[in-house]
């Protein structure tokens, strides 16, 4: 393998344009590369990933726009005992959060991905309609006012593979 390196190089620097040193380190860096994986499949693969997780990172791939932030949603707020199933807007939790695994992991490791979720909320109430005299309407739910990443805490957020959603009713009578 050795001498398709040196036949590659010695083509390359026949090539370069030695006015722009530019070009000359990038080709070089090119010709490195080649080299690195003909010698170390292994070491090319984990150089070629640590520049392509650099390079998603400057883009902004992982920009502001979707980092985990309190956002509007419209909820649906249903009590047993009352008819009706409101339309509710508050602000949830939502968006991306940097989340990092080992590949190889020992048998009997718990899942630890971190989510987006509640860091300071507050619980707003509301009254529903056309509930009997009997069935307290009053509907409190949780509002938003900052997020973080962390673990799943089922005390305050659906921890499931997917939830129905927070906007699905069980009774079918909506009231807008």
């Amino acid at each position: 393998m050795d001498w398709v390196y040196e036949l590659l190089r010695k083509y390359l620097l026949q090539t370069i344009d030695k006015t722009d040193l530019f070009q000359s380190n990038e080709i070089f860096l090119i010709s490195s590369l080649f080299y690195i994986q003909a010698k170390n499949q292994l070491l090319a693969t984990f150089l070629f990933l640590a520049a392509t997780h650099c390079s998603i990172l400057q883009s902004g791939v992982a920009s502001s726009n979707q980092a985990c932030r309190p956002i509007n949603a419209t909820i649906a707020a249903e009590k047993d005992g009352c008819p009706v199933c409101m339309a509710i807007t508050t602000s949830i939790c939502s968006g991306y959060c940097n989340t990092k695994d080992i590949l190889w992991k020992p048998l009997f490791t718990s899942f630890r991905q971190k989510v987006c979720t509640y860091k300071e909320i507050q619980y707003e109430t509301a009254l529903l309609q056309g509930c009997p005299p009997d069935v307290d309407p009053s509907f409190i739910y949780p509002v938003a006012l900052s997020c973080h990443c962390d673990l799943c805490n089922m005390d305050s957020s659906d921890c499931t593979v997917q939830g129905i959603g927070p906007d699905s009713c069980s009774n079918q009578n909506l009231l807008a």
